[in-house]
């Protein structure tokens, strides 16, 4: 399929109308959980997030990347699913028994406390965040975007119901929130397999060369995938050893408040990564990738710069208790910023299958991300946690950038450097000076750099609804 400019932004559309309603739900959900919820059981649920992804990303063993690449030229898509799914699934079960049985010990590290229920909920979500994964990965990799986008609405819906019922029914603590969260993995897989079911009836045996080929493919990826869970989370391992449960609360509230630049992040992601592999089968313009690269960039900067200056009004929406949480959101900014835009100049790395530099760029990144956290972390606790983590993506996304060029396609930067440096900036003069006008001289600055291509985007946009408005009537 040859995408042109209407068919790519529907397909984008498509696949981020979901996230982009999820995020309206979540504006929703986040605010009045903090009402709710004191920052000290805020921070355990962020503990419980920690653990149940590092779980998951440990089981998958890369397979689940694999199945994604794979599902272009795979002949016997229930063959691929099993071959994928089958060993994750079952060590998850033995993990999940393991949980249990050791649930005295896993709560008290996680939590401060011992809980039952908690440790029988996390033992059952294990099998279920498998299910769920490959569930999703069918749906997006036949790109039925529409579906895509209802069950991510449906996530967020079954989140918002059964945390005010558990909160309102049962008690106002993490344990309310982990119950909302596993009882919404459970509905939304059961949403899925009505849509999914005719491939996994189909029960295949495993091949030891397909699965050998998968192998070859994701274990590679799962030293950097762990890296990259470390990555992400040495800043709350960090809060948790050198500071307290309050300031994890805080770092996570203010994670929530970038909920925009989350939104496109999510919704990018699972659209770009099987455009790209498909663009790169067929042979497309490589001017394409750089055009994506470059409009991407400049919403994502400009939408950095935005959420900086509004970032005192948005917080009023949250508990008083969790006012302090304004102060993060300059260096939290670059950890989905850098991270999306990543996403569209790293391709070259996985076109040319060279995924051992994921390794190394994960391994430098993390090793300078836990230095950061451990010089500053004990002395500014949630702040200094930012602070490390957002430059730490910084080189991160260089780092992704420059060696993915040097291996696929030798597309411009210049204008990537010189948003970067004018954020950088802008962030760090939040630290020196508290005062609106500098900040709203340093938001102008990049609006006026990135100005050519908002008008582009916007110009995209008004011609695919005036297409759309013909085509309907």
């Amino acid at each position: 399929m040859i995408d042109d400019a209407h068919s790519f932004i529907k397909r984008l559309l498509e696949f981020s109308t979901g996230t982009i309603l999820s995020f309206f739900i979540s504006i929703i959900i986040v605010p009045l959980t903090s009402w709710f919820i004191m920052p000290e059981e805020f921070g355990r649920v962020s503990m419980y997030t920690l653990f149940y992804n590092l779980t998951l990303l440990t089981l998958l063993l890369g397979l689940d990347q694999s199945f994604l690449r794979e599902y272009y030229s795979s002949k016997d898509i229930s063959a691929l699913l099993w071959n994928s799914f089958s060993l994750p699934f079952f060590i998850s079960l033995l993990i999940s028994l393991t949980i249990y049985l050791s649930g005295k010990y896993l709560t008290n590290i996680l939590f401060g406390e011992f809980s039952l229920i908690v440790s029988v909920l996390i033992a059952a979500v294990v099998p279920l965040g498998i299910f769920e994964r490959f569930n999703t990965l069918i749906i997006r990799s036949q790109e039925r975007a529409k579906l895509y986008s209802l069950s991510t609405v449906l996530r967020q819906v079954f989140r918002l119901s059964f945390i005010l019922f558990f909160v309102l029914v049962y008690e106002k603590t993490y344990k309310s929130i982990i119950l909302a969260e596993v009882a919404s993995v459970m509905m939304n897989n059961v949403f899925l397999f009505f849509y999914t079911r005719t491939i996994w009836v189909n029960r295949a045996q495993l091949k030891s060369n397909m699965l050998k080929r998968l192998f070859s493919f994701g274990l590679p990826l799962l030293p950097a995938s762990l890296l990259s869970w470390l990555f992400n989370s040495f800043d709350k391992i960090a809060m948790r050893k050198w500071s307290d449960y309050s300031q994890i609360g805080l770092y996570s509230a203010g994670f929530k408040i970038l909920g925009v630049l989350n939104i496109v992040k999510s919704a990018f992601s699972i659209f770009w990564v099987p455009t790209a592999y498909r663009w790169y089968e067929s042979d497309q313009d490589l001017k394409k990738y750089e055009k994506v690269i470059r409009l991407l960039s400049s919403a994502i900067f400009v939408g950095s710069a935005l959420l900086i200056v509004f970032r005192k009004i948005i917080i009023l929406l949250f508990a008083p208790a969790y006012k302090e949480a304004y102060r993060l959101i300059p260096f939290l900014v670059f950890i989905p910023s850098m991270h999306v835009i990543s996403e569209t100049t790293v391709v070259g790395i996985n076109f040319k299958k060279k995924t051992y530099y994921h390794l190394l760029i994960i391994a430098f990144t993390s090793l300078l991300n836990i230095v950061g956290n451990i010089i500053l972390v004990p002395r500014y606790g949630a702040l200094g946690a930012s602070v490390s983590t957002g430059f730490s993506y910084i080189v991160f996304f260089w780092m992704r950038t420059l060696i993915s060029r040097k291996l696929w396609y030798n597309f411009d930067i210049i204008w990537l450097v010189m948003n970067n440096v004018l954020l950088v900036a802008y962030s760090c003069c939040t630290l020196l000076f508290s005062f609106t006008a500098i900040e709203i001289f340093f938001a102008l600055l990049i609006i006026i750099l990135n100005i050519k291509s908002m008008k582009d985007i916007f110009t995209f946009f008004k011609n695919f609804m005036k297409a759309k408005i013909q085509r309907s009537s």
